[in-house]
């Protein structure tokens, strides 16, 4: 099985240093060299000069210089570097690669270089169904459960305004009025996942969120409350597990209180 790891990164390289400094990364260059595996793909897609991030980024990296927009829609550099979170496989598609998994991190996670990814992907794939999603993510590190929810912290935390966010939630009340967004759901993030994209519905669920996304009447950048949404409107499910155990970084485990038990692990 083909692996490819991709990261996306939009904006200056002083909030690059710094975000991977605040969640603590095993060391300034990504992973162990020599335990890169020949079988995977690493693709770090930025805006950022590539001798710049030298003394960040391990050499097993190729740096995907992105400065232009993929998307004509595309209107912010959130937006940009989503489309190399959500739309990888047509990213993949268009240069002529194939892989038979895409794993996405956010540029500050590491993983643990002993990890079977092919099995992880492989399982996904074994279950995938019409309905159940070639996808593996993790629970929301902050335990939210609810798209509400979400939409509240968001607004507190000052991610995004409230007026940017109600138009959202009004987006998606719109998109069907008997979904309660207040519900306990299981709610997905999507800081890191795993997905097979030769399987179709899989691949369709990615365009369809993409499509909505870049939709002017999702008026918020933010990713979550639709993707956990959709699951709900399309009637989909897919493997939700903890993730955060293929993890390297010291410092995410105890800054997040994640602590599920495997015999907890949901589809």
């Amino acid at each position: 099985m083909k692996i490819s790891i991709c990261t996306s990164f939009i904006g200056t390289l002083d909030y690059f240093v710094t975000k991977g400094d605040l969640f603590q990364r095993v060391e300034p260059k990504t992973s162990v060299q020599n335990e890169v595996s020949d079988d995977i793909d690493y693709y770090l897609f930025t805006n950022l000069n590539e001798l710049e991030l030298v003394p960040y980024v391990g050499s097993h990296w190729t740096i995907v210089n992105v400065s232009q927009k993929p998307d004509s829609r595309i209107e912010n550099d959130v937006q940009h570097s989503r489309y190399y979170k959500f739309q990888l496989h047509n990213y993949f598609l268009r240069t002529n690669c194939h892989y038979d998994s895409i794993i996405y991190i956010d540029h500050y996670l590491q993983l643990n270089p002993t990890v079977d990814w092919n099995a992880i992907a492989q399982d996904a794939l074994n279950q995938a169904s019409d309905d159940n999603l070639a996808l593996v993510q993790t629970f929301h590190k902050d335990e939210f459960n609810s798209i509400y929810f979400e939409a509240q912290k968001i607004i507190s935390g000052c991610c995004d305004s409230a007026a940017n966010i109600n138009g959202a939630l009004d987006f998606l009340y719109m998109l069907d009025p008997q979904i309660d967004l207040q519900q306990t759901i299981l709610f997905r993030e999507n800081w890191f996942f795993v997905y097979c994209p030769k399987h179709r519905p899989t691949r369709d669920h990615f365009d369809v969120f993409w499509e909505h996304y870049m939709n002017p009447k999702y008026t918020t950048k933010r990713d979550q409350p639709l993707w956990n949404f959709l699951f709900l409107l399309r009637k989909k499910t897919s493997q939700v597990t903890n993730l955060v155990k293929y993890l390297d970084n010291p410092g995410i485990k105890e800054r997040y209180k994640i602590y599920y038990d495997e015999k907890n692990d949901q589809k």
